[in-house]
């Protein structure tokens, strides 16, 4: 082959491989490793670990945390009262208001994990769940400036919203009107998998949808969605696809594929109570990876709940 159509060749190829590379942000799904990447994000951490979540009652990472703030790294904790943790030397504030349901760490203000994963070892390692790893610098900031509120101790309304757009924190901003919003944009298809489901709001939009010729498929937790009086699957099943998974585990995902061109997810289930009683948030992408990466589990779960 001429040297010629040998650089072509290279110059059509290279980017291709390069745009599948996605540096700033990495996804995991049950099954992928969770845990184990998630013991790495905290090993890997030098100065410092600022950790916003609901529970954590992993011994393993517990005592991964205890090392790390052994060997001086400053450890600081926003948690469910419901959960008390023992870390002496880490510094623990606990919100006492309705429920502390973010799930994210910041890792010497470099790293962000986050997704629908509790510090938990079911959580971590059964339950259906997502967890990605980013070191976008606006993501970085933003979940910074979230937990600096909420270690001073301003929880619910108390705090500032903060005015990012890839990204909302519930209550002081409104996750349902970011939510709703993008839904607006629907034109074929939507995606949804929910552990929890009993906002009607949502479902009368999404019905609102689907009578504009766009396809619903919702994929919700059997446990939760079939014991609680106030899910709403049973009316949205008259205008969508519903499915019930069949973990062994919880269903515990909380995100949307819209069009396949934008994914929602993070701590906020499809409840009032995310809305206006949580602490919670919604991220929002359209990086082609990480939207490929949740229409092929959404996909794999869906394919797998209707073999039963």
């Amino acid at each position: 082959m001429r040297p010629f159509f040998l650089v072509f060749l290279l110059v059509l190829i290279i980017p291709i491989f390069i745009a599948c590379d996605n540096k700033h942000c990495l996804v995991y799904f049950r099954g992928e490793g969770i845990k184990d990447q998630t013991l790495l994000f905290i090993s890997q951490a030098k100065t410092s670990l600022d950790i916003c979540v609901y529970a954590i009652t992993d011994r393993q990472i517990i005592d991964e945390l205890s090392q790390k703030a052994n060997q001086g790294v400053r450890v600081r904790i926003c948690t469910d009262n419901a959960y008390p943790l023992v870390l002496p030397d880490a510094k623990i504030v606990y919100d006492s208001q309705g429920l502390m349901h973010n799930k994210y760490m910041i890792a010497d203000s470099e790293r962000v994990w986050f997704g629908s994963t509790n510090l938990t070892p079911t959580s971590l390692e059964d339950h259906e769940n997502n967890v990605l790893i980013s070191t976008d610098n606006s993501l970085k900031e933003a979940f910074q400036q979230n937990f600096d509120q909420c270690f001073s101790g301003l929880y619910k309304g108390s705090r500032k919203p903060l005015g990012f757009k890839m990204i909302r924190f519930s209550p002081e901003e409104d996750c349902f009107d970011f939510l709703l919003d993008e839904l607006s944009h629907a034109k074929k298809e939507v995606y949804i998998a929910m552990y929890a489901f009993s906002d009607n709001r949502i479902a009368h939009y999404l019905k609102i949808l689907s009578s504009k010729g766009v396809q619903i498929s919702i994929l919700v937790d059997k446990d939760w969605n079939m014991s609680s009086v106030y899910s709403d699957i049973d009316d949205m099943s008259r205008y969508a696809f519903v499915r019930l998974d069949v973990c062994d585990a919880l269903l515990h995902e909380k995100f949307v594929v819209i069009d396949e061109r934008v994914v929602m997810t993070g701590s906020y289930n499809y409840t009032a109570s995310a809305q206006t009683r949580n602490d919670e948030f919604i991220f929002k992408t359209t990086d082609k990876y990480i939207v490929q990466r949740f229409i092929q589990h959404f996909l794999t779960l869906w394919e797998a709940s209707g073999q039963r």
